[in-house]
């Protein structure tokens, strides 16, 4: 996640700003080390009513 976060900040921003929400993230591992290789969104974010 951090990765995603580091990449795709802005457009998170632009589409959520400062509200809470909700996404499913997918992740691909170097085999040998284990340290993510690939980040992306596998689905679309959810944003949370607020009450």
């Amino acid at each position: 996640m951090v990765r995603l976060l580091q990449t795709e900040l802005a457009a998170l921003w632009g589409q959520v700003a400062d509200k809470p929400f909700s996404t499913i993230v997918a992740t691909e591992y170097e085999p040998e080390t284990g340290e993510p290789v690939k980040v992306e969104l596998a689905s679309p974010l959810y944003r949370h009513e607020e009450e």
